[in-house]
């Protein structure tokens, strides 16, 4: 009979099957380092650019906090301007207001029948005195001052006869008006040349 000693091929069997088994595994290492190294260079890649997203917007927001900080200097700067132009503006409204008054009144003035002896202008309240031919030339003016659109409020403070040497006689008037703002007074309204007249 004959005998086959099976030992030597079953170890060097054996042996085989450890070699594989430590490829696989040194294999399946290598690779899982190698996909670790790449997934790491892919997260640092990401990592890098959002870095510079952040740089970047960081960047742009200085940029435009500079220019915020500008604008509203400059809205500063033209709130300042807006202020110093009212200003002016009203100091030029108040310096042609006694002019413009005066100039105002005298074309309310009813023509040959009446004069003025007496003009005071002040912020509030404008007193006229004068010579009218009659009571009604009177009314007539103080109608026309209420519709100039200049006062709010025309008051008869006195009337009185007033003889002439040449035996004509004259009404004696003091009257006065509570002025409106200049801005809504700038302008009397037209007066009809005959209105008032006899």
């Amino acid at each position: 009979m004959i005998r086959i000693n099976l030992l030597p091929f079953r170890s060097a069997r054996k042996k085989e099957n450890i070699r594989r088994q430590i490829s696989i595994f040194a294999l399946s290492v290598v690779l899982l380092v190698v996909s670790l190294f790449g997934y790491h260079l892919l997260l640092a890649n990401q990592v890098a650019a959002k870095a510079q997203e952040v740089a970047d917007a960081k960047s742009e927001l200085a940029k435009l906090e500079k220019k915020l900080n500008e604008i509203k200097e400059i809205k500063k700067m033209l709130e300042s301007i807006r202020r110093k132009t009212a200003v002016i503006e009203d100091l030029e409204l108040s310096r042609q207001a006694s002019v413009r008054m005066l100039d105002a009144m005298s074309q309310l003035v009813v023509e040959d029948q009446m004069y003025l002896t007496g003009l005071k202008i002040s912020e509030k309240v404008v007193e006229a005195a004068g010579l009218a031919a009659d009571n009604q030339t009177i009314a007539n003016f103080m109608t026309r001052l209420e519709h100039s659109g200049l006062f709010n409020k025309v008051v008869l403070k006195s009337a009185s006869a007033n003889p002439l040497k040449d035996g004509r006689v004259l009404q004696k008037f003091s009257i006065s008006g509570n002025r409106k703002p200049l801005e809504r007074a700038e302008k009397p309204e037209q007066v009809p040349e005959k209105a008032g007249k006899k």
